[in-house]
């Protein structure tokens, strides 16, 4: 019995009982419970992690969009700035002063244009070599120094379009301007560039117009990369090159957003733009971090939640195997009914990235159509519908309703249908080109000419009441007697509205206008019909 009894040498020789301390065949319950915690916990954890990371992904995507939407609506801003200059340099390069080279009379139609324009510098007339003739910004008379922008323009004179030139220093004013420059035709050949010279102020204040966040930047970049206006701190850095980051991305056409620094060493999410037309560019920028945060704001909190999970996971699979299981459940429930919304969605950065993609189309759309209404007549050159309507506008309030009257002719051409017909539309729009030439030839510097459809045009004149009705007459007879010496067998029908010189009254009396075109045609065609007004 004693060997049975005994400890020191009887405790090793059994091999089915194992030694103190030793691990038991298999896992305990607690153990289990808690395994099943973590394998159930684990796999929503990380599930749930995608679905932030997917959710969030989606509001970075939108919020690139819309970025890059606003990147784009500063840059049409600015095109509009410029496309203003340009609509009023055209027109004066038609005049008749323009083209008989009458250059006082020229002078004076500058000086008077540049009421309408009251942040341009001043408007020159340029020959090939950068020989001023005159500049606004002198007295008449007075000679005019060598224009420094010279170099910008010739390709006005060897191809004819309008150019846009980098920031230089004004020879007269000293300032830091850019150019709008267009050419002049004299005798079939580009003989002048006429330029509006606009300071960077101009560039500054459209920026401001954009009404951006105030702790984002924005600035506008010429083709040379030099900061040409700035939405903030502009006294300090227009003028300064663009930081090299910034210049390289742009010249690598990278896609927005791109990350560039400023020269504080701050770290940017950026997108430029360009100017459509130029090579100038509006950039805008918003603090890196700032772009980022809302990604790492929800990961640390999912973070967090998860830890706390298992550990109270774990603290209940110890506690009671029964409320471990009903909670993973829950929690499995839970997870399965965000995923999976139904209807609206429930979950916020769901719906705020919906509302956020479907306000970005809206925005689109609005852009598109007022950048469509913003152009001129590419057929014609003349001014469109819209540019038509705020050309006219603007020189309304110009006038004085004491003594000024305004007349709105409306002109039809009488046969262009059947020339498309027998011809095609081709020759029919090389038809209306001579057309928009006859009606350009025929108007005073102030007239504002326009095209409103197929083949429709419109004439605006403003003048002393006593002579506005002759004015209105004299042209309608020429614009009958022109056109019907075209070729083709064409014709046109005038109807001439006058009324006051108010900006309520020119909508109703284009409308009228049209009426008495029409009544031109029903009593033969070839004429012009007028009513005198009120």
């Amino acid at each position: 019995m004693a060997p049975a009894s005994g400890s020191d040498d009887g405790h090793a020789r059994p091999r089915p009982r194992r030694p103190a301390g030793a691990s038991p065949r298999g896992l305990s319950v607690r153990t289990w419970v808690m395994l099943a915690t973590l394998m159930a916990v684990l796999p929503l954890l990380a599930y749930a992690a995608w679905i932030v990371v997917a959710l969030v992904g989606a509001r970075h995507a939108d919020e690139d969009r819309a970025f890059i939407l606003r990147a784009r609506t500063g840059a049409l801003a600015v095109k509009h700035r410029l496309d203003r200059a340009t609509a009023a340099l055209e027109v004066l390069a038609v005049s008749p002063a323009a083209l008989s080279e009458d250059y006082p009379a020229l002078y004076a139609q500058a000086a008077r244009l540049m009421a309408a324009h009251p942040d341009a510098v001043s408007i020159s007339l340029v020959r090939a070599g950068g020989l001023q003739v005159f500049t606004t910004a002198l007295p008449w008379g007075a000679p005019a120094p060598p224009s420094p922008a010279w170099r910008f323009e010739e390709a006005v004179f060897a191809q004819g379009h309008e150019v846009y030139s980098p920031l230089f220093i004004g020879a007269v004013t000293g300032r830091s301007v850019m150019g709008v420059s267009v050419p002049v035709q004299v005798g079939g050949a580009v003989k002048y560039a006429l330029r509006m010279t606009l300071p960077v102020e101009a560039f500054s204040d459209v920026i401001a117009e954009q009404r951006l966040p105030a702790d984002w930047t924005a600035a506008v970049i010429d083709p040379a990369g030099i900061i040409a206006g700035r939405m903030s701190d502009a006294a300090r850095l227009v003028g300064r090159p663009a930081t090299a980051s910034l210049r390289t991305a742009i010249a690598r056409g990278d896609p927005c957003p791109y990350r560039t620094r400023t020269y504080a060493g701050v770290e940017l999410s950026t997108c430029a733009a360009r100017v459509p037309g130029s090579d100038w560019y509006v950039a805008i920028g918003v603090r890196s971090d700032e772009f980022d945060r809302e990604l790492r704001a929800p990961l640390a909190k999912l973070l967090a939640g998860g830890f706390a999970s298992v550990l109270l996971g774990l603290a209940g699979a110890l506690l009671v195997a029964n409320v471990v299981r009903q909670e993973v459940k829950r929690l499995a429930s839970v997870a399965r009914h965000g995923a999976s919304p139904a209807g609206g969605s429930p979950i916020r950065e769901v719906a705020e990235a919906t509302e956020g993609v479907l306000s970005a189309r809206d925005r689109e759309d609005e852009l598109a159509r007022r950048l469509a209404h913003a152009r001129h007549d590419s057929l014609t050159g003349l001014p469109g519908r819209e540019l038509f309507r705020e050309l006219v506008a603007r020189d309304v309030g110009a006038g004085d309703p004491q003594r000024d009257r305004v007349a709105l002719l409306f002109i039809d051409l009488d046969g262009f249908k059947a020339v498309n017909d027998r011809l095609g539309h081709a020759c029919g729009d090389r038809i209306l080109r001579p057309v928009a030439e006859t009606l350009r030839g025929v108007v005073r510097d102030s007239d504002v000419p326009g095209r409103v459809g197929g083949d429709e045009f419109v004439l605006y004149l403003r003048g002393a009441a006593h002579e506005l009705t002759a004015i209105a007459e004299s042209v309608a007879q020429r614009l009958v007697e022109r056109i019907g010496a075209l070729d083709q067998g064409l014709g046109c029908s005038v109807g001439i509205a006058l009324g006051e010189c108010r900006p309520e009254v020119v909508e109703s009396l284009l409308g009228e206008a049209d009426r008495l075109m029409m009544q031109a045609k029903a009593e033969g065609k070839g004429r012009y019909v007028l009513r005198p007004g009120r």
